[in-house]
């Protein structure tokens, strides 16, 4: 085995590398510029939105037998909620 290593000296600077030839720009660097434009210009109307939606929002996470019985121990709770005396 071998335990000599081909790999670059430690002393290497980024300014020792120059590109001898210059980058051309890139055909794709427009690519989602359209979205970015439409975010951009209904920032207003999508801020309202996502808030109205986050408040319907409902946790649920996993499979479908754990879903319900989130739903059921979120139900259980709220009845439970309401009958206490908030006096």
């Amino acid at each position: 085995m071998d335990s000599t290593v081909n790999a670059a000296p430690l002393d290497f600077d980024s300014s020792d590398f120059e590109l001898s030839e210059k980058e051309e720009a890139s055909k794709k660097s427009r690519r989602g510029e359209r979205i970015t434009q439409d975010i951009l210009r209904n920032q207003a109307v999508n801020r309202l939105e996502s808030k109205k939606a986050l408040r319907t929002l409902t946790y649920s996470y996993g499979a479908p037998g754990t879903r319900l019985h989130q739903e059921s121990v979120t139900t259980s709770w709220d009845g439970f909620c309401q009958t206490v005396s908030h006096e």
